[in-house]
């Protein structure tokens, strides 16, 4: 495979991938296949469709001590496909509200914190993920929780573990 930027010849290899084109910043993808470029270091990882990687990294961001950030709500209601009136509605709050946490203005509360966490539980992640969850959310929100907004603290690791492997490369 050709280097898309340098057209230098590109190698195979695992390594570690900051998945930015979801609007997280920190969102880092571990022992992932990818490309490398051997002129530019230009890395291509080999990723699956976005749609089958809303729940590998809903399941990391939900078990995340610390209050949500802006970003994170925003990605959790567009996995949802929820408008902000639908996102406000089913979170019992304005529709201002929901963009002051998007962009960071305010902190969502602890308690529409867990529910947010819930519903996403319940609306993006498949039955067979849901009950080991719960298990581990509950202390996260009983000992852990620090109330603190996770604005870029802490990195939601995604290992390659738990997600489907991506449809072949054609070069």
């Amino acid at each position: 495979m050709l280097c898309p930027r340098c057209r230098s010849e590109m190698h195979k290899t695992i390594g570690r991938y900051q998945y930015r084109e979801c609007g997280l910043d920190n969102l880092f993808f571990v022992d992932w296949p990818m490309f490398v470029c051997g002129g530019c270091e230009l890395k291509l990882p080999r990723l699956p469709d976005a749609e089958t990687l809303v729940a590998p990294i809903t399941r990391n961001i939900v078990i995340q001590p610390g209050r949500l950030d802006g970003d994170t709500i925003l990605f959790l209601r567009k996995a949802m496909a929820l408008t902000s009136n639908e996102f406000a509605t089913m979170l019992r709050v304005e529709r201002g509200t929901v963009s002051r946490w998007e962009n960071n203005k305010s902190s969502i509360d602890g308690l529409i914190d867990l529910r947010l966490r819930l519903d996403a539980i319940d609306r993006l992640l498949p039955p067979t993920m849901r009950k080991e969850l719960l298990q581990i959310l509950v202390p996260v929100f009983q000992h852990q929780y620090t109330g603190e907004i996770m604005i870029n603290q802490k990195e939601i690791v995604v290992p390659k573990a738990e997600t489907p492997d991506p449809e072949p490369v054609l070069a």
